[in-house]
């Protein structure tokens, strides 16, 4: 794994940081036992850095995953709230342990933060980050159930309903609604989101 320093921090991070939004409440909601099962494993594969936040609900995931493990780790995390109180607050919960420590908004950071879902998704990341050959198969297999899913947020515009041309979206209790067994992952609807309400996980 390939290591740059983060700004003049001192703190060295992974050029391939792990992205913990897919696996929590606001996207695939993998439970933490599951979760953390798999940060762990790209801990123990050199992965050093992981992107969170107050709202991302994956916390308790990094705290699972951190348990026993003995490496340094760095851990971005952010929060939309205002006031200086509020801050603090979230900065005080965001404390997973102690030891940790925080990486807030550096700029001109070398590293991608890559969600991943499954063991397989990061073996096969794994293998792109060292360019190692992945074969279609194997990239297919590592996709498995993808799906296109709203956020909890959404404001309801329906723009995205005008770009799908399969019916595969509707709009249920003022928000949009996938249909899932009609959505081909176009990502038509995504482009028309001025919000950015509608991922692929």
């Amino acid at each position: 794994m390939d290591y740059a320093e983060l700004g003049k921090t001192g703190l060295r991070v992974s050029r391939l940081a792990f992205g913990t939004l897919t696996i929590g409440p606001l996207q695939r909601n993998i439970d933490e036992t599951v979760g953390s099962v798999i940060i762990r494993k790209a801990l123990d594969a050199g992965i050093n850095f992981l992107d969170t936040a107050q709202s991302y609900g994956t916390y308790n995931h990094i705290r699972r995953a951190l348990e026993g493990f003995a490496g340094d780790v760095v851990i971005a995390s952010k929060s939309g709230v205002a006031g200086y109180d509020e801050m603090a607050e979230a900065v005080e919960e965001a404390d997973v342990v102690s030891s940790l420590r925080y990486a807030f908004d550096f700029p001109h950071l070398h590293a991608v933060a890559v969600g991943m879902l499954t063991e397989q998704e990061l073996d096969v990341n794994l293998k792109i980050y060292y360019h190692q050959e992945v074969d279609a198969e194997e990239l297919a297999s590592a996709g498995g159930d993808k799906r296109m899913f709203v956020v909890k947020f959404c404001k309801g515009c329906g723009n995205c309903l005008e770009a799908c041309t399969h019916d595969a979206l509707s709009m249920v209790n003022e928000k949009a609604y996938i249909e899932h067994s009609k959505c081909v992952l176009c990502g038509y609807c995504r482009k028309e989101c001025p919000h950015s309400m509608i991922r692929i996980i």
